[in-house]
């Protein structure tokens, strides 16, 4: 991709408990073997399966990132923006705040802030 191109470029990888257990893990997963991405070790649930388990998505916003450039300003920060409402799963997108600083948003329904620091460590107020 280039930067001649325009477009929401994205793919989906769908994990189980088993495969996002450890970092380790999920680096495994983005190796692709013989083309494809293993990111499960069980089969994806059925209908009824899909309709009572539970969601998250993670997204990576900081690969594209570039500093928005207008004479006399300095960029200071840059949040992403999206309507939480159309997400009704928990999620973080990854994104670059600064040149040299990479953050993280995260949205939920079902954890405190306080809950949701002490799941995820690298996160700081």
């Amino acid at each position: 991709v280039g930067d001649d191109l325009a477009g929401n470029y994205w793919g989906v990888l769908m994990y189980d408990p088993v495969s996002y257990t450890n970092a380790q893990s999920i680096r495994r997963s983005l190796t692709p073997v013989e083309g494809v991405y293993p990111s499960r070790a069980r089969p994806l649930p059925g209908y009824f399966g899909s309709a009572v388990c539970r969601y998250a998505m993670v997204t990576n916003w900081s690969a594209f990132a570039e500093d928005l450039i207008i004479d006399g300003c300095e960029q200071h920060l840059h949040l992403p923006y999206f309507n939480v409402k159309e997400y009704p799963i928990e999620g973080c997108v990854v994104f670059r705040a600064r040149k040299d600083q990479l953050a993280v948003m995260c949205w939920t329904s079902t954890l405190s802030p306080e809950q949701l620091m002490a799941r995820v460590p690298v996160i700081r107020q």
